[in-house]
Formats: structure tokens, C-alpha cells, sequence
């Protein structure tokens, strides 16, 4: 596990928000990039202890490496999108008999793609939302 220091900005239902300074080891991340000066990226984490916006945090991060997040976020849904591509393909194969136009298999095949492509990112999301792949804040400083 990996730690962070960072100052409370706000509390939006259950999670903090929380500013964290760039440092050397920000390098390939490109999170702050989306802050006005670029010196800075928000999170958001939940916290086990109470604390107040303006208050100094160390925060737990969860620690992913680079490899692993790629697959999951961009070779996962290209494969879902293959598999239902494909899938549907047989299903059609199987049920029309050579009785329906090209232009109707086509939508059903990529609209079947489309499908099975946003599987894992829904799942990504319900998983990002529990709280065991949130970021923690553990201390006050």
C-alpha cells in the first residue's frame, strides 16, 4: 500500500474530497493535468475518522499497476466486444435460416458488441464504488 498526504476540500455525502500536491512519483499519471496550474489532482476517499474541510490527511491508495489497469480498461472491452459481436453472429446463423437482410444482421451484431463491450466498465464502476477499492483516509496530521 502506498500513502498520501493531502488537505480536505469538501464532503460530498459519504466521501472526501481531497487535494493532493504533485510529486515525483505523479510521473506518467497525468491526473493533475485536469487542475487549473497542472500541480495538483482531487480524489475522493472515505474516511473511518472524523474529519473537517481545510483539515491536513494522510490518505491509504490502493496500488495498481499500469499493466493490469490497461488490460481491464481497454482490452477487456474490446474483447466483450468481440465475444458479442461474434455471439450474436451465431445466434443469428442459428435462428434466421438466411431469411434476414444484411443491413439488419449488421445493426444486431454491433448493437450485441455495444453490449457486451460496457459490461466490464459497468462492472469497473460497481467495483470502483465499494469500498474496498476506495482510497482510505487514515490519519489526521
Amino acid at each position: 500500500m502506498m500513502f498520501e498526504t493531502g488537505t480536505i476540500i469538501e464532503k460530498s455525502g459519504s466521501l472526501y474530497k481531497v487535494r493532493l500536491n504533485r510529486k515525483e512519483a505523479c510521473e506518467g499519471c497525468h491526473a493533475c493535468l485536469f487542475s487549473n496550474d497542472k500541480s495538483y489532482m482531487i480524489t475522493e476517499a472515505v474516511s473511518e475518522i472524523e474529519v473537517l474541510e481545510g483539515d491536513k490527511v494522510k490518505i491509504q491508495r490502493i496500488n495498481v499497476s499500469k499493466t493490469k489497469a490497461g488490460f481491464i480498461i481497454l482490452i477487456l472491452p474490446l474483447l466483450g466486444f468481440l465475444i458479442g459481436f461474434n455471439v450474436s453472429n451465431i445466434i443469428i446463423d442459428l435462428l434466421s435460416n438466411g431469411n434476414m437482410t444484411q443491413n439488419l444482421r449488421e445493426i444486431i451484431d454491433i448493437l450485441a458488441g455495444a453490449v457486451f463491450f460496457s459490461i466490464p466498465l459497468i462492472i469497473l464502476a460497481l467495483l470502483n464504488k465499494t469500498k474496498s477499492f476506495q482510497m482510505k483516509i487514515i490519519q489526521k496530521i
